[in-house]
């Protein structure tokens, strides 16, 4: 789902001032930058986010190619255009996102993450992506596996499983791939808390925050089928729920608080895609742990 070109279509109560450089034609029609921040926002953002009371802003999934990965960079012109346009975006190196905040210096830009999960290099075609502020890779062979080495985990602990004892064959799969891990294990939140910090770590600049993808209840496409029968203790889909949406919302809260500012880094704003919220059988309650959502368009409220 992180390669689809969603837009998110930002709508929170937040604010400071924008000192941005960007000027000419933008989007909205006659509006020029810096942009008009909103009334209220966290404390510490390391950008501060535009107001929406009047307009709907827009934020493109992803600006490819932009250099990265052999293709033809953004010409000058062009970057100008993105940022009196876009308000920001995800999954840029830091390089790149430097360019666009030397026109546009409040330019956003979402760290992004796998909501519940981590690509494998142990699964089958393993699949590659940002592993850090400017390297593409392999997250499990890049970091997952020299942070368990490094902290003496054990490793299994961190995987959401579907009967005991935990192993290997027991782990829980989505078809990206990705393995879906244990949202209440202390080996796997103290792993995702630490490795999104350094990702979004840049020297110049730090990011604005997490976008956190297939947040979605973990039902559809994973396998086994109905894995959650034995710790939700039913088959269900209202089984799962009740088991999963208090588990979820303790994942979300406990990420607000290892990004909320330190002397070491500013507030990290934290944004799951949900999908469409449509579905009348999962009502997203841990959403009130996060700082908005994401959704699919096109299909729905």
């Amino acid at each position: 789902m992180g390669r689809l070109r969603d837009s998110l279509r930002i709508g929170l109560l937040l604010g400071s001032t924008w000192t941005a450089t960007a000027s000419g034609a933008s989007h909205p029609a006659g509006v020029t930058y810096p942009l008009k921040s909103a009334a209220l926002q966290p404390s510490g953002l390391a950008q501060p986010l535009p107001s929406t009371r009047r307009y709907v802003l827009v934020w493109p999934d992803q600006l490819v190619p932009d250099g990265a990965g052999g293709g033809t960079p953004y010409s000058k012109a062009l970057m100008q255009w993105v940022v009196t346009h876009y308000v920001g975006t995800q999954k840029l190196f830091q390089t790149q996102i430097d360019s666009y905040r030397a026109i546009n210096p409040n330019f956003l830009m979402l760290t992004y993450h796998l909501a519940y999960g981590l690509n494998g290099a142990d699964q089958t075609m393993p699949v590659g992506n940002i592993t850090g502020p400017n390297k593409y890779g392999q997250e499990d062979t890049d970091t997952f596996t020299p942070w368990a080495l490094a902290n003496a985990a054990t490793r299994e602990n961190a995987y959401q499983h579907s009967a005991t004892p935990a192993s290997m064959g027991a782990r829980v799969s989505y078809p990206d791939p990705f393995w879906l891990m244990d949202i209440a294990s202390s080996e796997w939140q103290s792993y995702l808390h630490a490795t999104l910090l350094a990702w979004a770590a840049f020297p110049t600049a730090k990011a604005t925050g997490f976008f956190l993808d297939v947040a979605f209840p973990p039902w559809y496409n994973y396998s086994p089928a109905m894995w959650w029968t034995t710790p939700a203790g039913g088959s269900t889909r209202q089984a799962l729920n009740a088991w999963w949406m208090p588990r979820a919302q303790a994942y979300f809260d406990a990420m607000r608080t290892a990004f909320a500012p330190t002397a070491q880094h500013p507030r990290y704003i934290v944004i799951p895609n949900t999908d469409a919220l449509i579905d009348g059988n999962d009502e997203p309650t841990f959403l009130t742990g996060t700082d908005g959502v994401s959704r699919k368009t096109g299909r729905g409220p």
